[in-house]
């Protein structure tokens, strides 16, 4: 569903979090991805007077706010053009980024404890799993953020990938919500009309096998990616991390989690749409393009973005089944 740009707000916030309104920006780009905890906001105001220094920005379609973050650059810029305000901004997540774990060895700790302790001192809140992995001996190596110990540590599971959602929901699921389906496609006149799609197959991405390390210190056993069909040899040698220690043939599993996430990125679909649709990471795209069709692709990041040419919408999507 298109939501009407005349209804959109931006609003920068002092220290004291005093809301002061900005003027409709010449151009705004929001950015929203599963793999990353902090989504980004980028945009270029006219300029008319000296505004506060802004510890936030808001971005609100009418009553419901779209994007809240902590601004990671002001800039005011002068030229022939007239002046200009330009703010650059990232969601809550961007602390879990931005902050180092402390370097230790985790005993007997599950999901929550992992969550209490390098989550919510940041200010989530709110953990919503639907399996608490275990792990006897978890260690985190000096120079590990906060969100990367955490995303280790369920990815490790075999139980899914993390992510946050919009509202700060740190969601933990093995199948990440299917949430709306968008029907894509220039033949429907129901379905959202693309004015750009481009599909890509990154043949450099499948890693086929990985040689594993045993506790003795050889290499006498491997992991080979079941989909054979690639037609390609791309051989890694792996260390199993700490958490696999105590487990017999340790590095099968941590094999499989790389060798999915190595398949997730082969076939990347990227399709844009005019206006400013409303949907969600981990939504679905029903996609027809004429040449081909995909019942269920996954959204895996959405990019809003408003220029000279107007305001689009650019889903990239990805097979669901390397989740």
């Amino acid at each position: 569903m298109s939501v009407s740009t005349k209804n959109l707000r931006f609003y920068g916030l002092d220290h004291r979090t005093f809301r002061f309104d900005l003027p409709r920006p010449l151009e705004f780009e929001l950015v929203q991805s599963f793999d990353s905890p902090a989504h980004s906001f980028e945009a270029i105001f006219p300029c008319d007077q000296l505004d506060p220094e802004f510890h936030y920005v808001e971005f609100w379609n009418g009553n419901k706010r779209l994007f809240r973050g902590m601004t990671d650059e002001q800039t005011i810029t002068v030229n022939d053009t007239g002046r200009r305000l330009k703010l650059i901004a990232r969601s809550q997540g961007a602390l879990l980024l931005d902050s180092e774990a402390r370097p230790q060895k985790h005993e007997n700790i599950d999901l929550k404890d992992m969550f209490d302790c390098h989550l919510r001192p940041y200010g989530f809140m709110y953990l919503d799993a639907d399996y608490i992995p275990f792990f006897n001996n978890f260690p985190i190596q000096k120079g590990t953020s906060e969100w990367e110990a955490f995303y280790r540590f369920f990815r490790n599971s075999n139980h899914g990938t993390p992510y946050i959602t919009a509202d700060n929901r740190v969601v933990c699921h093995l199948d990440p919500n299917t949430g709306v389906t968008h029907k894509i496609s220039n033949q429907d006149p129901d379905a959202l009309h693309y004015s750009n799609l481009k599909m890509v197959n990154n043949r450099y991405s499948p890693i086929t096998e990985y040689i594993i390390r045993n506790q003795d210190g050889l290499y006498s056993y491997c992991y080979q990616n079941p989909d054979q069909t690639t037609g390609l040899t791309r051989r890694r040698y792996l260390i199993p991390s700490g958490e696999f220690l105590d487990r017999d043939f340790r590095g099968w599993n941590e094999a499989a989690v790389r060798i999915l996430r190595s398949m997730l990125g082969k076939q990347v679909i990227t399709v844009t749409v005019p206006g400013y649709q409303d949907a969600s990471i981990c939504d679905r795209v029903a996609l027809d393009w004429e040449l081909q069709t995909f019942p269920s692709l996954f959204v895996h990041q959405l990019r809003w973005k408003m220029s000279a040419a107007g305001m689009t919408t650019t889903f990239t999507l990805l097979d669901p089944q390397y989740l």
